[in-house]
């Protein structure tokens, strides 16, 4: 009895598809970028200090994924020390946007595959 629910148990284990794998890649990448970009947004937003060394992290950081957005809207400064960046805002849906397309354009890939086999 009790191997018969260790060799229904192995048989319910999965393994992760190359697909799968890529959007858990992908669902990753969106993350972390997104959160950068989210802190970089609250921090310019705010007007935290550029010199302490977790302001300085964030923007260096974000700096990468921000790279081909930038310039794309001016930055509005709404008072001395507070700025308001559309682009890095529009980086987050760009980014969002792509990441949503190419998960579920793997995920058909994966069906598509599947129902061939």
């Amino acid at each position: 009895m009790e191997q018969k629910k260790q060799e229904a148990m192995k048989s319910k284990k999965k393994r992760l598809s190359f697909g799968q794998i890529v959007i858990y890649i992908i669902h990753g990448f969106t993350v972390i970028a997104e959160t950068l970009l989210a802190f970089r947004f609250a921090l310019l937003l705010f007007g935290a200090n550029p010199d302490v060394a977790f302001t300085e992290w964030i923007y260096n950081s974000s700096d990468v994924v921000l790279a081909p957005f930038r310039g794309i809207f001016p930055a509005r400064e709404i008072s001395e020390v507070s700025i308001l960046d559309f682009s890095t805002l529009f980086a987050m849906i760009v980014y969002l946007l792509i990441s949503y397309w190419l998960s579920n354009l793997i995920k058909k890939w994966e069906e598509k595959k599947k129902v061939t086999r």
